[in-house]
């Protein structure tokens, strides 16, 4: 494998991952939702966290390969290989030392043998490299089923937030239902006040005599209105929007 080829895959692991996380933490959210159907933005956003799942996990299962023949290509190069070869070195060294004694005593009697030492160590060293030569095969079309496992997942995370932005504003609708319904309170107490308003405002104008008890009263329900309009709101928190955006992101049925 490629240097680039790790980094590119370990960089698709690790930015995909929390996503298959999420999900598994998301599944059992919803499996506890009520049985109800799903209006159709959250119906069409359970679909794609479903989707999704899916992808994220048959991506895990394409790792495998590619984590297995990684640690197979990297034995070539770990110290243990190092170790062997450095051993084999030795110990041919040393074999190639007493067979030229033997030659050099006029090769009597029988040829010096590698040492059994030796021989493990070619084996070992040999086992090693047949593993590589092995991995060099297979790690092309571990790496391809991989990406093309990691390309599904990113389009599932696409059209997963696609469908993220309806739900959201559908999850809305009875909270704008709930606003209205206060907002119509408001106004039916603010239509009451303004009416005591009027009444008094008439009748101090009709007794401009004895009529500024009524107007000063008038003035003062009036000045306690442009108060309550001036009073602040609650606080406006992104953090809150967000929260629930993270929550639907893998529940659809989480509430605002």
């Amino acid at each position: 494998m490629t240097d680039n080829g790790a980094l590119s895959l370990g960089r698709n692991a690790a930015e995909l991952a929390a996503t298959s996380a999420e999900l598994g933490n998301g599944r059992s959210a919803a499996a506890t939702g009520q049985a109800t159907p799903l209006p159709p933005a959250r119906a069409a956003l359970a679909r794609a966290i479903e989707t999704l799942d899916v992808a994220c996990r048959r991506m895990e299962q394409a790792q495998h390969p590619v984590n297995r023949l990684d640690q197979i290509m990297a034995a070539a190069t770990c110290r243990e290989a190092a170790d062997i070869r450095a051993e084999i070195a030795r110990l041919r060294e040393t074999h190639e030392a007493e067979v030229a004694g033997w030659v050099d005593s006029g090769a009597q009697g029988t040829r010096p043998t590698p040492s059994a030492e030796l021989l493990a160590a070619e084996r070992r060293l040999g086992e090693i490299a047949e593993k590589v030569r092995q991995a060099e095969t297979e790690i092309p079309i571990a790496q391809e089923d991989y990406a093309a496992a990691a390309e599904r997942t990113r389009n599932a995370m696409r059209e997963r937030d696609h469908a993220l932005w309806p739900a959201a504003a559908e999850v809305a609708e009875p909270v704008l239902g709930e606003l209205e319904h206060a907002i119509g309170g408001v106004l039916d107490v603010e239509a009451r006040l303004h009416n005591l308003i009027s009444a008094l405002r008439e009748i101090g104008h009709r007794d401009p005599t004895n009529g500024n008890g009524a107007l000063g009263a008038a003035e003062r329900v009036e000045k306690a209105i442009v108060t309550a309009h001036r009073r602040p709101g609650a606080p406006i928190d992104a953090a809150i929007g967000h929260s629930f955006l993270d929550r639907l992101r893998i529940d659809p049925l989480a509430e605002l």
